[in-house]
This record gives structure tokens, sequence and C-alpha cells, in this order.
């Protein structure tokens, strides 16, 4: 688990990726938990700031693209909820941290509201697992491979220019300096389908190069993959389909879903379980992680021969 000063050095060097996501998410939560405790419904704690319940419902679930006011916002729910003074100067310190600007900022043209949260989510995470049943995970992708897919068109059947396309694999470029930050980098565990090995991806020299990547970033002590053959049967991977669960140092994990026409994210501590033991189930048709290696080296050889 990692102190308050190793989250301020991640802060730091993420900047708006993990500081603002962050204290986004830590204001909605408390802001929440008060409105619980004073038994106050969020139809009325919005009528009395003056904003629409769609409103409260994005900050207390520290989604971006709400700009949250000192004064109308957190002094109004702070009186409404009659909380103390040390929880009104907390909300004060984590409202200016929302604030931060960072090197993800220049993206936000080719990023969704929903999907900017996720960055901000995974640039604070200590923990990551995953199931990828079709695609290598964007943390994992070369350029190469990210490029193939990006230039598809996207949930909004809009064909994408070079420009468009050239930024979009930066993006990802950029995130996965989580995996080798200097401070705490983030632990991944990632299952794949035999499918995500074998779909030629960009041809068979990108999918060659994708998967030698995919060996030798197991290189880090951090990062896990590994495969359920064809040959493993049924699991339940084939009902969940692509899932990510992300754990945080002082917040309740999170489950996402990737989805054509838009992310899904479930925070109910029942919703996220049912992701952990379905990770678990697939995690027992795998592959430990040596044969996994071995196994895509092999797939490796037959991609290029």
């Amino acid at each position: 688990m990692r102190n308050r000063s190793s989250l301020d050095a991640a802060a730091a060097e993420n900047g708006e990726s993990v500081g603002a996501a962050w204290a986004r998410r830590k204001v909605g939560n408390l802001l929440r938990e008060l409105r619980e405790q004073a038994g106050v419904t969020q139809e009325d704690a919005a009528a009395f700031i003056e904003r629409h319940v769609t409103t409260l419902y994005k900050i207390e679930n520290g989604l971006p693209g709400v700009k949250l006011r000192p004064k109308g916002d957190i002094d109004g729910l702070v009186e409404l909820y009659a909380a103390d003074e040390a929880t009104h100067r907390r909300l004060t310190e984590l409202l200016a941290l929302t604030r931060l600007k960072g090197p993800f900022t220049r993206y936000r043209d080719v990023v969704s509201p929903e999907f900017d949260l996720y960055l901000g989510l995974e640039g604070s995470a200590t923990e990551l697992v995953s199931y990828e049943p079709d695609l290598v995970p964007g943390l994992l992708q070369t350029e190469a491979y990210a490029s193939a897919i990006t230039s598809l068109p996207g949930g909004d059947g809009r064909s994408r220019p070079p420009t468009e396309v050239a930024k979009r694999v930066a993006l990802r470029r950029s995130r996965q300096s989580v995996l080798t930050r200097a401070t705490d980098p983030l632990r991944l565990d990632v299952v794949l389908s035999e499918t995500v090995l074998r779909r030629p991806v960009g041809g068979p020299r990108v999918l060659a190069d994708q998967l030698a990547h995919i060996v030798a970033m197991t290189e880090l002590p951090t990062v896990s993959v590994r495969v359920v053959r064809f040959a493993a049967g049924l699991h339940l991977g084939y009902t969940t389909g692509q899932f990510i669960v992300l754990r945080f140092p002082e917040d309740q994990p999170i489950a996402y879903c990737d989805g054509f026409l838009g992310d899904n994210y479930f925070n109910k501590p029942q919703e996220v379980a049912r992701y952990d033991e379905a990770f678990a189930d697939i995690s027992k048709h795998a592959l430990n992680a040596a044969d996994s290696r071995e196994f895509i080296g092999q797939i490796t050889k037959e991609t290029t021969t």
C-alpha cells in the first residue's frame, strides 16, 4: 500500500493522470459519504447547491467534465451536511488538486470523458488485473500494433485521419510509463486468450514483434502475463468478455469494461467481487507464467516462418 508521500510523488510525475483524477474521486467519495451520513437525498442536495441531480451524480462519482465551485458546491454541501472544519479543509485541499494539469491534457481532443476517467484511475492504481480475449492490452502494445488497432473506425463509425491515429498511439505509449515509473510501478497481471496471440493484427511481422515485446515486458518483476489455450475448454471468460479490475492504495477497487458504444464502470463491492471471482476462474485454466512465455515464443516462431 502506498503512503501519502508516495501518492504525491506519483501525482507530481504524472500530473492530471494521477493527481487530479485521484483527488476528484476522493472529493466525490467524501461528499457522498457525508450526504449519506446526513440522510440527505441526491435530489435535495442538488437543489440546495442549485445543481442538476445528474451533475451531483458526476461529482460524487469523480467523473470529469464538472467544474467544482469552492463556494457554491463545497461550502454549500459542507453547510448542508453539517460537516466539521477539518473535513471542510480536507475538501478544499483536494479541490485544489483537481485542477492540476499534466501530460494527458494534450490528448483531450481524442479522449472521451468516460475514458478520461479511466486514464486517471489507471495512473493512480497500484494493481491492475485484466482478462483479454481478443487483443493485447494497451499497456503492452507496440506502436505498430496500436496503430493497426486505432486505425479502425470507432463506435461512431467515423474513419480516423492519420493525425488522430498518431495522437492515439502517442497517448497509449505515454500510458505505458506506469509500468516503469520510479515510484511504485503498477503491478500488472494479465491473462490472454490464445486468440490474442494468433490474431494477425497489422500482419505477421507486426504480430511477431508484438509477441516478442510481451515476453520482454514479463522480465519486469511487476508484470505477469499468462495464456489460456484453446485446449483449456470453457471458463467464465466466455461469459464476461474483456474486463479490468483496478486497485488503489486508499480507495475501493473498480471494475472496468471497454464497450463498443462506451465505457462501463462498476464500483459496488458485490460487482467487483464477481469480476474477481471470474478472474480467479480464468486463471485456473491458464498456463503458468513460465509456460506462457514459452508458448508465446513458439507462436512467435510460427508467425515468422
